[in-house]
Protein backbone atom coordinates (compact mmCIF):
# COMPACT_ATOMS: atom_id res chain seq x y z
CA UNK A 1 0.00 0.00 0.00
CA UNK A 2 2.65 2.95 0.73
CA UNK A 3 4.75 1.25 -2.41
CA UNK A 4 1.66 2.54 -4.62
CA UNK A 5 0.92 5.53 -2.68
CA UNK A 6 5.07 6.23 -3.25
CA UNK A 7 4.01 5.38 -7.21
CA UNK A 8 1.32 7.35 -7.01
CA UNK A 9 2.74 10.60 -5.33
CA UNK A 10 6.22 10.12 -8.19
CA UNK A 11 3.67 10.10 -11.04
CA UNK A 12 1.90 13.39 -9.77
CA UNK A 13 5.32 14.93 -8.87
CA UNK A 14 6.15 13.99 -12.73
CA UNK A 15 3.38 15.65 -13.87
CA UNK A 16 4.14 18.77 -12.11
CA UNK A 17 7.76 18.88 -13.75
CA UNK A 18 6.58 17.85 -17.16
CA UNK A 19 3.74 21.29 -17.25
CA UNK A 20 0.69 20.22 -18.91
CA UNK A 21 -0.85 17.09 -20.75
CA UNK A 22 -1.07 17.23 -24.05
CA UNK A 23 -4.86 18.40 -24.62
CA UNK A 24 -4.17 21.16 -22.14
CA UNK A 25 -0.96 22.01 -24.13
CA UNK A 26 -2.85 22.15 -27.06
CA UNK A 27 -5.91 24.46 -25.77
CA UNK A 28 -2.72 26.46 -24.45
CA UNK A 29 -1.16 26.95 -27.98
CA UNK A 30 -4.44 28.06 -29.12
CA UNK A 31 -5.28 30.65 -26.65
CA UNK A 32 -1.57 32.43 -27.10
CA UNK A 33 -2.21 31.71 -31.03
CA UNK A 34 -5.17 34.09 -30.44
CA UNK A 35 -3.43 37.04 -28.40
CA UNK A 36 -0.63 36.89 -30.68
CA UNK A 37 -3.26 37.40 -33.96
CA UNK A 38 -5.41 39.90 -32.06
CA UNK A 39 -2.25 42.16 -31.06
CA UNK A 40 -1.05 41.95 -34.33
CA UNK A 41 -4.15 42.94 -35.72
CA UNK A 42 -3.98 45.79 -33.25
CA UNK A 43 -0.60 46.58 -34.28
CA UNK A 44 -1.25 46.55 -38.21
CA UNK A 45 -4.96 48.54 -37.30
CA UNK A 46 -2.92 51.66 -34.83
CA UNK A 47 0.15 51.53 -37.21
CA UNK A 48 -2.26 51.60 -40.15
CA UNK A 49 -3.62 54.28 -38.49
CA UNK A 50 -0.87 56.10 -37.38
CA UNK A 51 0.23 56.51 -41.21
CA UNK A 52 -3.09 57.37 -42.25
CA UNK A 53 -3.03 60.15 -39.78
CA UNK A 54 0.70 61.15 -41.27
CA UNK A 55 0.03 61.37 -44.72
CA UNK A 56 -3.08 63.45 -43.69
CA UNK A 57 -1.13 66.16 -41.99
CA UNK A 58 1.65 66.15 -44.58
CA UNK A 59 -1.17 66.70 -47.40
CA UNK A 60 -2.57 69.51 -45.43
CA UNK A 61 0.64 71.00 -45.09
CA UNK A 62 2.02 70.96 -48.26
CA UNK A 63 -1.30 71.95 -49.77
CA UNK A 64 -0.82 75.37 -47.64
CA UNK A 65 2.66 75.62 -48.72
CA UNK A 66 1.77 75.47 -51.91
CA UNK A 67 -1.48 77.87 -51.78
CA UNK A 68 0.85 80.22 -49.74
CA UNK A 69 3.73 80.44 -53.05
CA UNK A 70 0.35 80.99 -55.21
CA UNK A 71 -0.80 83.72 -52.66
CA UNK A 72 2.69 85.33 -52.98
CA UNK A 73 3.20 84.79 -56.89
CA UNK A 74 -0.14 84.73 -58.52
CA UNK A 75 0.63 81.40 -59.93
CA UNK A 76 1.59 77.72 -58.21
CA UNK A 77 5.22 76.05 -58.47
CA UNK A 78 5.63 74.54 -61.62
CA UNK A 79 7.63 72.24 -59.72
CA UNK A 80 10.31 70.97 -56.73
CA UNK A 81 14.01 70.89 -56.39
CA UNK A 82 15.61 67.63 -54.87
CA UNK A 83 14.74 69.64 -51.63
CA UNK A 84 11.30 69.76 -51.39
CA UNK A 85 11.93 73.64 -52.57
CA UNK A 86 9.63 75.31 -55.01
CA UNK A 87 10.73 76.36 -58.37
CA UNK A 88 9.13 78.24 -60.87
CA UNK A 89 8.69 77.70 -65.26
CA UNK A 90 12.04 79.13 -65.70
CA UNK A 91 13.81 76.80 -62.73
CA UNK A 92 14.31 79.22 -60.56
CA UNK A 93 14.18 78.17 -56.97
CA UNK A 94 12.75 79.66 -53.60
CA UNK A 95 13.94 78.82 -50.21
CA UNK A 96 10.85 80.07 -49.06
CA UNK A 97 7.57 77.39 -49.11
CA UNK A 98 9.43 74.24 -49.10
CA UNK A 99 8.04 70.99 -48.41
CA UNK A 100 8.45 69.09 -44.71
CA UNK A 101 7.01 65.75 -44.79
CA UNK A 102 7.14 62.56 -42.56
CA UNK A 103 9.59 59.85 -42.92
CA UNK A 104 8.71 57.57 -46.04
CA UNK A 105 5.95 60.13 -47.32
CA UNK A 106 7.65 61.13 -50.20
CA UNK A 107 5.33 63.89 -52.37
CA UNK A 108 4.71 63.78 -56.21
CA UNK A 109 3.65 67.55 -57.09
CA UNK A 110 2.35 68.84 -60.28
CA UNK A 111 1.34 71.69 -62.28
CA UNK A 112 0.82 72.32 -65.87
CA UNK A 113 1.17 76.07 -67.41
CA UNK A 114 0.13 78.26 -67.10
CA UNK A 115 0.31 77.01 -63.23
CA UNK A 116 -2.97 77.85 -61.88
CA UNK A 117 -3.79 74.29 -60.83
CA UNK A 118 -1.80 71.53 -58.99
CA UNK A 119 -1.87 68.13 -57.55
CA UNK A 120 -0.41 67.01 -54.34
CA UNK A 121 -0.32 63.53 -53.79
CA UNK A 122 1.72 60.99 -50.91
CA UNK A 123 1.23 57.18 -51.13
CA UNK A 124 1.34 55.41 -48.04
CA UNK A 125 0.44 51.56 -47.57
CA UNK A 126 -0.26 50.95 -51.49
CA UNK A 127 -3.13 53.47 -51.10
CA UNK A 128 -2.37 57.24 -52.77
CA UNK A 129 -3.57 60.70 -51.55
CA UNK A 130 -4.28 63.47 -53.39
CA UNK A 131 -5.35 67.29 -52.65
CA UNK A 132 -5.91 69.89 -55.32
CA UNK A 133 -6.97 73.42 -55.51
CA UNK A 134 -10.46 71.95 -56.33
CA UNK A 135 -10.88 69.35 -53.96
CA UNK A 136 -10.04 68.04 -50.27
CA UNK A 137 -7.91 65.03 -49.59
CA UNK A 138 -9.38 62.18 -51.47
CA UNK A 139 -8.48 58.55 -52.77
CA UNK A 140 -7.20 58.52 -55.97
CA UNK A 141 -5.92 54.81 -56.99
CA UNK A 142 -4.01 51.78 -55.06
CA UNK A 143 -1.00 50.32 -57.38
CA UNK A 144 -1.08 48.09 -59.98
CA UNK A 145 -1.81 47.54 -63.97
CA UNK A 146 -4.39 46.59 -65.97
CA UNK A 147 -5.73 46.01 -69.36
CA UNK A 148 -9.20 46.72 -70.80
CA UNK A 149 -11.37 47.06 -73.86
CA UNK A 150 -14.13 48.83 -74.84
CA UNK A 151 -16.83 48.71 -77.81
CA UNK A 152 -19.56 46.54 -79.76
CA UNK A 153 -20.23 45.06 -82.67
CA UNK A 154 -18.70 48.02 -85.12
CA UNK A 155 -15.51 49.76 -84.89
CA UNK A 156 -13.96 51.66 -81.85
CA UNK A 157 -10.90 54.35 -82.71
CA UNK A 158 -9.66 55.73 -78.72
CA UNK A 159 -8.15 59.15 -79.74
CA UNK A 160 -7.42 60.98 -76.35
CA UNK A 161 -6.92 60.61 -72.36
CA UNK A 162 -7.13 63.12 -69.46
CA UNK A 163 -6.35 62.76 -65.93
CA UNK A 164 -9.43 63.69 -63.50
CA UNK A 165 -9.33 65.72 -60.79
CA UNK A 166 -10.50 62.94 -58.91
CA UNK A 167 -7.53 60.69 -59.58
CA UNK A 168 -9.47 58.67 -62.65
CA UNK A 169 -9.35 59.62 -66.51
CA UNK A 170 -11.98 60.36 -69.38
CA UNK A 171 -11.44 59.03 -72.40
CA UNK A 172 -13.28 60.21 -76.30
CA UNK A 173 -12.54 59.01 -79.76
CA UNK A 174 -15.44 57.21 -82.37
CA UNK A 175 -17.51 54.67 -82.70
CA UNK A 176 -19.76 52.69 -85.07
CA UNK A 177 -21.54 50.46 -83.17
CA UNK A 178 -23.41 52.91 -80.73
CA UNK A 179 -25.18 56.16 -81.36
CA UNK A 180 -27.14 58.05 -83.29
CA UNK A 181 -25.61 57.81 -87.64
CA UNK A 182 -22.25 56.17 -89.27
CA UNK A 183 -20.17 56.99 -87.01
CA UNK A 184 -20.63 59.52 -83.67
CA UNK A 185 -18.00 60.64 -81.03
CA UNK A 186 -17.84 59.19 -77.89
CA UNK A 187 -16.90 60.28 -74.55
CA UNK A 188 -15.97 57.69 -71.52
CA UNK A 189 -15.74 57.80 -67.56
CA UNK A 190 -13.35 56.06 -65.36
CA UNK A 191 -12.05 55.39 -61.85
CA UNK A 192 -8.28 55.13 -61.39
CA UNK A 193 -8.73 51.36 -61.83
CA UNK A 194 -9.91 51.30 -65.21
CA UNK A 195 -13.47 50.62 -64.17
CA UNK A 196 -16.26 52.35 -66.52
CA UNK A 197 -18.14 55.17 -64.43
CA UNK A 198 -20.33 56.45 -67.72
CA UNK A 199 -19.80 56.75 -71.50
CA UNK A 200 -21.60 58.96 -73.82
CA UNK A 201 -22.25 59.15 -77.71
CA UNK A 202 -22.88 62.45 -79.38
CA UNK A 203 -23.74 63.06 -83.45
CA UNK A 204 -26.13 63.04 -86.02
CA UNK A 205 -26.69 61.39 -88.99
CA UNK A 206 -23.02 61.81 -90.70
CA UNK A 207 -19.59 61.16 -89.30
CA UNK A 208 -18.89 62.60 -86.29
CA UNK A 209 -15.17 62.04 -84.92
CA UNK A 210 -13.88 63.32 -81.53
CA UNK A 211 -9.69 63.95 -81.53
CA UNK A 212 -9.27 65.32 -77.79
CA UNK A 213 -10.43 66.38 -74.29
CA UNK A 214 -9.66 68.21 -71.15
CA UNK A 215 -11.23 68.37 -68.00
CA UNK A 216 -11.71 72.20 -66.86
CA UNK A 217 -11.79 73.92 -63.69
CA UNK A 218 -15.49 73.33 -62.86
CA UNK A 219 -14.84 69.76 -63.32
CA UNK A 220 -16.63 69.08 -66.36
CA UNK A 221 -15.06 68.32 -69.75
CA UNK A 222 -14.93 69.76 -73.19
CA UNK A 223 -14.79 67.62 -76.32
CA UNK A 224 -13.86 68.84 -79.73
CA UNK A 225 -13.09 66.76 -83.28
CA UNK A 226 -15.07 67.21 -86.42
CA UNK A 227 -18.27 66.68 -87.66
CA UNK A 228 -19.87 66.26 -91.35
CA UNK A 229 -24.06 66.53 -89.55
CA UNK A 230 -23.51 69.88 -88.74
CA UNK A 231 -22.19 73.30 -89.41
CA UNK A 232 -21.40 74.66 -92.55
CA UNK A 233 -19.78 73.01 -94.68
CA UNK A 234 -18.44 69.39 -95.55
CA UNK A 235 -16.79 68.84 -91.94
CA UNK A 236 -16.76 71.43 -89.70
CA UNK A 237 -15.01 71.72 -85.71
CA UNK A 238 -17.33 70.53 -82.77
CA UNK A 239 -16.73 71.69 -79.19
CA UNK A 240 -19.50 69.74 -76.87
CA UNK A 241 -19.12 70.50 -73.32
CA UNK A 242 -20.48 67.81 -70.75
CA UNK A 243 -20.95 67.76 -67.23
CA UNK A 244 -19.97 65.44 -64.65
CA UNK A 245 -22.11 63.11 -65.30
CA UNK A 246 -21.73 63.11 -69.26
CA UNK A 247 -24.97 65.54 -69.45
CA UNK A 248 -24.47 68.00 -72.38
CA UNK A 249 -24.06 71.67 -71.55
CA UNK A 250 -23.20 72.92 -74.79
CA UNK A 251 -22.24 72.59 -78.34
CA UNK A 252 -20.73 74.59 -81.12
CA UNK A 253 -19.10 73.77 -84.52
CA UNK A 254 -17.16 76.55 -86.61
CA UNK A 255 -16.00 76.22 -90.20
CA UNK A 256 -16.37 77.20 -93.88
CA UNK A 257 -17.58 75.48 -97.49
CA UNK A 258 -14.47 73.11 -97.13
CA UNK A 259 -13.00 71.03 -94.90
CA UNK A 260 -12.07 71.94 -91.12
CA UNK A 261 -10.40 69.70 -88.80
CA UNK A 262 -9.59 69.68 -85.11
CA UNK A 263 -6.74 67.91 -83.47
CA UNK A 264 -5.96 69.06 -79.93
CA UNK A 265 -7.36 71.02 -77.11
CA UNK A 266 -6.22 72.95 -74.04
CA UNK A 267 -7.72 74.77 -70.89
CA UNK A 268 -6.55 78.35 -71.10
CA UNK A 269 -5.89 80.66 -67.73
CA UNK A 270 -9.10 82.82 -68.49
CA UNK A 271 -11.41 79.35 -67.91
CA UNK A 272 -11.44 79.34 -71.81
CA UNK A 273 -10.07 77.17 -74.45
CA UNK A 274 -7.94 76.98 -77.61
CA UNK A 275 -8.31 74.26 -80.38
CA UNK A 276 -5.49 72.95 -83.11
CA UNK A 277 -5.86 71.69 -86.28
CA UNK A 278 -6.24 72.48 -89.74
CA UNK A 279 -8.67 74.10 -92.39
CA UNK A 280 -9.48 73.92 -96.02
CA UNK A 281 -10.98 77.34 -96.04
CA UNK A 282 -9.65 81.09 -95.65
CA UNK A 283 -6.27 80.90 -96.60
CA UNK A 284 -3.55 80.55 -99.16
CA UNK A 285 -2.58 77.03 -99.10
CA UNK A 286 -3.98 73.85 -99.92
CA UNK A 287 -4.33 73.21 -95.78
CA UNK A 288 -3.34 75.71 -93.28
CA UNK A 289 -2.81 75.04 -89.61
CA UNK A 290 -5.31 77.03 -87.78
CA UNK A 291 -5.19 78.09 -83.71
CA UNK A 292 -8.93 78.87 -82.39
CA UNK A 293 -9.81 80.65 -79.10
CA UNK A 294 -12.76 79.90 -76.92
CA UNK A 295 -14.13 81.65 -73.96
CA UNK A 296 -15.62 79.69 -71.55
CA UNK A 297 -19.36 79.48 -72.56
CA UNK A 298 -17.46 77.83 -76.00
CA UNK A 299 -18.35 81.43 -77.63
CA UNK A 300 -15.78 81.55 -80.60
CA UNK A 301 -13.35 84.85 -79.46
CA UNK A 302 -10.35 84.67 -82.65
CA UNK A 303 -9.36 82.23 -85.52
CA UNK A 304 -5.87 82.50 -86.94
CA UNK A 305 -4.37 80.36 -89.36
CA UNK A 306 -0.79 80.06 -90.49
CA UNK A 307 0.80 78.36 -93.42
CA UNK A 308 2.42 78.78 -97.21
CA UNK A 309 0.87 76.97 -100.64
CA UNK A 310 1.10 73.39 -99.63
CA UNK A 311 0.08 71.43 -96.72
CA UNK A 312 0.22 72.25 -93.17
CA UNK A 313 -0.96 70.67 -90.21
CA UNK A 314 -1.60 71.68 -86.18
CA UNK A 315 -1.44 68.44 -84.44
CA UNK A 316 -0.61 69.25 -80.43
CA UNK A 317 -0.51 72.25 -78.15
CA UNK A 318 -0.58 74.14 -75.10
CA UNK A 319 -0.75 77.43 -73.37
CA UNK A 320 2.51 78.83 -72.39
CA UNK A 321 3.53 80.77 -68.68
CA UNK A 322 3.18 84.08 -70.92
CA UNK A 323 0.01 83.34 -72.00
CA UNK A 324 0.73 82.79 -75.04
CA UNK A 325 0.83 79.15 -77.00
CA UNK A 326 2.16 76.87 -78.67
CA UNK A 327 1.73 74.33 -81.47
CA UNK A 328 3.04 71.35 -83.01
CA UNK A 329 2.21 69.89 -86.44
CA UNK A 330 4.01 69.48 -89.52
CA UNK A 331 4.49 71.68 -93.02
CA UNK A 332 4.93 70.38 -96.56
CA UNK A 333 5.44 74.67 -97.74
CA UNK A 334 8.72 74.75 -95.79
CA UNK A 335 11.60 73.23 -94.29
CA UNK A 336 14.40 70.63 -95.22
CA UNK A 337 12.61 68.25 -98.23
CA UNK A 338 9.23 66.47 -97.95
CA UNK A 339 7.36 67.05 -94.78
CA UNK A 340 9.03 68.68 -92.13
CA UNK A 341 8.04 69.06 -87.98
CA UNK A 342 6.76 72.22 -86.76
CA UNK A 343 6.82 73.79 -84.15
CA UNK A 344 4.71 77.68 -84.01
CA UNK A 345 4.79 80.09 -81.09
CA UNK A 346 1.49 83.06 -80.97
CA UNK A 347 1.05 85.10 -78.46
CA UNK A 348 -1.96 85.19 -75.75
CA UNK A 349 -4.13 87.12 -78.91
CA UNK A 350 -2.60 84.95 -81.53
CA UNK A 351 -0.34 86.96 -83.01
CA UNK A 352 2.51 84.81 -84.18
CA UNK A 353 6.04 85.65 -82.31
CA UNK A 354 8.42 82.66 -84.01
CA UNK A 355 8.35 79.19 -86.10
CA UNK A 356 10.50 76.71 -86.65
CA UNK A 357 11.00 73.40 -88.83
CA UNK A 358 12.65 69.97 -88.00
CA UNK A 359 13.77 67.65 -90.58
CA UNK A 360 15.96 66.28 -93.36
CA UNK A 361 15.75 65.40 -96.71
CA UNK A 362 12.17 63.41 -96.76
CA UNK A 363 9.52 62.95 -94.10
CA UNK A 364 9.78 64.00 -91.09
CA UNK A 365 6.26 64.80 -88.52
CA UNK A 366 5.67 65.89 -85.41
CA UNK A 367 2.90 65.04 -83.46
CA UNK A 368 2.89 65.55 -79.55
CA UNK A 369 4.01 68.29 -77.53
CA UNK A 370 4.62 68.99 -74.10
CA UNK A 371 6.43 71.55 -72.12
CA UNK A 372 9.61 71.06 -69.95
CA UNK A 373 10.52 72.68 -66.58
CA UNK A 374 13.16 75.50 -67.98
CA UNK A 375 10.69 76.97 -70.39
CA UNK A 376 11.46 74.95 -73.52
CA UNK A 377 9.51 71.97 -74.89
CA UNK A 378 9.43 68.26 -76.34
CA UNK A 379 8.41 67.04 -79.47
CA UNK A 380 7.82 63.57 -80.69
CA UNK A 381 6.12 61.96 -83.72
CA UNK A 382 8.54 59.84 -86.57
CA UNK A 383 11.34 60.59 -89.07
CA UNK A 384 12.37 58.89 -92.62
CA UNK A 385 15.30 61.16 -92.62
CA UNK A 386 17.41 59.78 -89.79
CA UNK A 387 17.34 56.48 -87.76
CA UNK A 388 17.41 53.01 -88.15
CA UNK A 389 14.86 51.93 -90.26
CA UNK A 390 11.91 53.07 -92.79
CA UNK A 391 10.49 55.35 -90.06
CA UNK A 392 11.63 55.78 -86.97
CA UNK A 393 9.90 57.54 -83.65
CA UNK A 394 12.26 60.54 -82.47
CA UNK A 395 12.26 62.92 -79.04
CA UNK A 396 13.99 66.77 -79.40
CA UNK A 397 14.48 69.50 -77.01
CA UNK A 398 13.73 72.47 -78.09
CA UNK A 399 14.84 75.57 -75.88
CA UNK A 400 12.29 78.37 -74.99
CA UNK A 401 12.71 80.18 -78.32
CA UNK A 402 12.61 77.58 -80.61
CA UNK A 403 16.33 76.58 -80.26
CA UNK A 404 17.14 72.91 -80.68
CA UNK A 405 18.92 71.60 -77.89
CA UNK A 406 19.24 67.67 -78.72
CA UNK A 407 17.29 64.94 -80.56
CA UNK A 408 17.32 61.44 -80.32
CA UNK A 409 15.65 58.80 -82.74
CA UNK A 410 14.39 55.36 -81.34
CA UNK A 411 13.54 52.16 -83.68
CA UNK A 412 14.11 48.89 -85.99
CA UNK A 413 14.12 48.04 -89.24
CA UNK A 414 10.35 48.70 -90.11
CA UNK A 415 8.60 51.77 -89.09
CA UNK A 416 8.34 53.09 -85.57
CA UNK A 417 5.70 56.66 -85.12
CA UNK A 418 5.66 58.63 -81.91
CA UNK A 419 2.49 60.11 -80.77
CA UNK A 420 2.37 61.03 -77.65
CA UNK A 421 4.85 62.60 -75.10
CA UNK A 422 4.33 63.72 -71.52
CA UNK A 423 6.90 65.24 -68.78
CA UNK A 424 6.87 63.22 -66.18
CA UNK A 425 7.11 64.15 -62.28
CA UNK A 426 10.89 63.18 -61.84
CA UNK A 427 11.70 65.51 -65.03
CA UNK A 428 12.07 63.16 -67.54
CA UNK A 429 9.77 62.15 -70.15
CA UNK A 430 7.40 59.02 -71.95
CA UNK A 431 6.86 58.81 -75.49
CA UNK A 432 4.00 56.23 -76.95
CA UNK A 433 3.41 54.95 -80.17
CA UNK A 434 3.48 51.69 -82.01
CA UNK A 435 6.17 49.69 -83.66
CA UNK A 436 6.10 47.27 -86.62
CA UNK A 437 10.17 46.45 -86.18
CA UNK A 438 8.89 44.37 -82.61
CA UNK A 439 5.44 44.04 -83.12
CA UNK A 440 4.02 40.70 -82.41
CA UNK A 441 0.91 41.04 -85.31
CA UNK A 442 0.97 43.66 -87.64
CA UNK A 443 1.59 46.65 -84.85
CA UNK A 444 2.43 46.99 -81.50
CA UNK A 445 2.16 49.78 -79.26
CA UNK A 446 5.60 50.71 -77.26
CA UNK A 447 6.10 52.88 -74.04
CA UNK A 448 9.63 54.59 -73.67
CA UNK A 449 10.88 56.00 -70.03
CA UNK A 450 13.91 58.69 -70.69
CA UNK A 451 15.63 60.92 -68.18
CA UNK A 452 15.63 64.55 -68.57
CA UNK A 453 18.52 64.61 -70.91
CA UNK A 454 16.94 62.51 -73.62
CA UNK A 455 18.74 59.19 -72.40
CA UNK A 456 16.62 56.02 -72.79
CA UNK A 457 15.88 53.97 -69.39
CA UNK A 458 13.53 51.44 -70.87
CA UNK A 459 11.28 50.43 -73.37
CA UNK A 460 7.97 48.13 -73.60
CA UNK A 461 5.80 46.76 -76.27
CA UNK A 462 2.47 45.47 -75.76
CA UNK A 463 0.39 43.88 -78.42
CA UNK A 464 -1.02 40.24 -79.86
CA UNK A 465 -1.51 38.90 -83.01
CA UNK A 466 -3.22 41.69 -84.67
CA UNK A 467 -2.95 45.38 -84.86
CA UNK A 468 -2.46 47.16 -81.25
CA UNK A 469 -1.43 51.09 -81.80
CA UNK A 470 -1.80 53.71 -80.14
CA UNK A 471 -3.38 56.60 -82.66
CA UNK A 472 -3.32 60.89 -81.33
CA UNK A 473 -1.09 63.19 -80.01
CA UNK A 474 -2.83 62.94 -76.16
CA UNK A 475 -2.67 58.70 -75.96
CA UNK A 476 -0.89 58.59 -72.13
CA UNK A 477 -1.04 59.74 -68.81
CA UNK A 478 1.21 59.83 -65.64
CA UNK A 479 -1.10 58.50 -62.87
CA UNK A 480 -0.30 59.46 -59.28
CA UNK A 481 1.63 56.56 -58.41
CA UNK A 482 4.02 56.78 -60.71
CA UNK A 483 2.66 54.71 -63.18
CA UNK A 484 1.04 55.28 -66.72
CA UNK A 485 -2.23 54.67 -68.66
CA UNK A 486 -2.47 54.73 -72.44
CA UNK A 487 -5.15 53.75 -74.72
CA UNK A 488 -5.76 53.23 -78.30
CA UNK A 489 -7.27 50.10 -80.46
CA UNK A 490 -7.41 46.76 -80.99
CA UNK A 491 -8.50 44.05 -83.30
CA UNK A 492 -6.37 41.58 -81.28
CA UNK A 493 -8.89 41.85 -78.12
CA UNK A 494 -12.49 42.88 -77.73
CA UNK A 495 -15.76 42.10 -79.02
CA UNK A 496 -15.79 44.12 -82.19
CA UNK A 497 -13.56 44.93 -85.61
CA UNK A 498 -11.74 47.26 -83.43
CA UNK A 499 -12.32 47.91 -80.15
CA UNK A 500 -10.85 50.95 -77.60
CA UNK A 501 -8.29 49.60 -75.13
CA UNK A 502 -7.01 51.25 -71.87
CA UNK A 503 -3.64 49.51 -70.49
CA UNK A 504 -2.03 50.80 -67.05
CA UNK A 505 1.76 50.31 -66.55
CA UNK A 506 3.61 50.71 -63.39
CA UNK A 507 6.69 52.62 -62.99
CA UNK A 508 8.96 50.65 -64.85
CA UNK A 509 6.75 49.58 -67.73
CA UNK A 510 5.65 46.34 -66.62
CA UNK A 511 2.37 44.78 -66.65
CA UNK A 512 1.19 42.45 -64.31
CA UNK A 513 0.67 38.88 -65.64
CA UNK A 514 1.56 39.68 -69.01
CA UNK A 515 4.42 37.98 -70.48
CA UNK A 516 6.26 37.78 -73.52
CA UNK A 517 5.91 38.16 -76.34
CA UNK A 518 2.76 39.74 -75.58
CA UNK A 519 4.67 42.34 -73.47
CA UNK A 520 8.59 42.78 -73.85
CA UNK A 521 11.31 45.03 -74.46
CA UNK A 522 13.05 45.03 -77.23
CA UNK A 523 16.74 46.14 -78.06
CA UNK A 524 16.24 48.98 -80.23
CA UNK A 525 18.87 51.32 -82.37
CA UNK A 526 19.14 54.98 -81.07
CA UNK A 527 20.95 57.32 -82.40
CA UNK A 528 21.19 61.26 -81.85
CA UNK A 529 20.70 62.94 -85.49
CA UNK A 530 21.94 66.05 -86.21
CA UNK A 531 19.23 68.06 -87.55
CA UNK A 532 18.97 71.58 -88.90
CA UNK A 533 16.13 73.71 -88.38
CA UNK A 534 14.81 76.40 -90.47
CA UNK A 535 12.93 79.69 -90.03
CA UNK A 536 9.41 79.73 -92.50
CA UNK A 537 8.16 82.94 -93.55
CA UNK A 538 4.57 81.95 -93.61
CA UNK A 539 1.51 83.60 -94.55
CA UNK A 540 -0.33 84.50 -91.26
CA UNK A 541 -4.36 85.59 -91.26
CA UNK A 542 -7.44 86.08 -88.91
CA UNK A 543 -10.56 83.96 -90.12
CA UNK A 544 -14.03 84.69 -90.04
CA UNK A 545 -16.07 81.02 -89.76
CA UNK A 546 -19.37 80.02 -89.44
CA UNK A 547 -20.67 79.47 -85.90
CA UNK A 548 -23.59 76.78 -84.81
CA UNK A 549 -25.05 75.75 -82.14
CA UNK A 550 -26.22 72.20 -83.06
CA UNK A 551 -28.24 69.88 -81.72
CA UNK A 552 -27.37 66.66 -81.46
CA UNK A 553 -28.09 63.32 -80.37
CA UNK A 554 -26.89 62.23 -77.02
CA UNK A 555 -27.07 58.28 -76.15
CA UNK A 556 -25.46 56.39 -73.25
CA UNK A 557 -24.38 52.95 -74.72
CA UNK A 558 -23.96 49.80 -73.33
CA UNK A 559 -20.95 48.70 -74.51
CA UNK A 560 -18.97 45.70 -73.35
CA UNK A 561 -16.17 46.06 -70.98
CA UNK A 562 -13.24 43.00 -71.20
CA UNK A 563 -10.27 42.48 -69.49
CA UNK A 564 -6.94 41.35 -70.75
CA UNK A 565 -5.32 41.37 -68.18
CA UNK A 566 -5.65 41.34 -64.22
CA UNK A 567 -4.09 43.89 -61.82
Amino acid sequence: MKKRLNQKNKEISTNDVNGFTIVELLVVMVIVGILAAITVVSYVGITGKAREASVASDLKNGSDQVKLYYAENGKYPAGYDSNNCPKNEYGEVSTSYCLKTSPGNAPLYRSIPPYLSYSFDISGGGILYRNTNSTGQVVVSTFGSFAKTWGGSGVEDAYSIFQTQDGGFVTTGSTTSFGAGGIDMYISKYNAAGDLAWNKTWGGTGSDVARDVVQTSDGRYIVTGQTSSYGAGSSDVFLVKFDENGNIVWSKTWGGVNGDYSRSITATSDGGVAVTGYTNNFDAGISDLFLSKYDSDGNLSWVKVWGGADIEYGRDLYQTSDGGYLVSGLTKSFGNGGEDALLVKFDSSGNFVWNKTWGGASDDVGYGLTWSNDGGCILTGYTRSYGAGSLDSYIAKFDSNGGLVWSNTWGGSSAEEGRSVIQTSDGGYVVTGYTDSYAVGSHDMFILRYNSNGVLLWNKTWGISGSDRVNASHNVIQTGDGGFVSLGNTDSYGVGNDDAFIIKFKPDGAVNNCLSPTCKSPAASVSSPSVVLTTPVATVNGASPTVNSPSATVTSPSATMTTIFNP
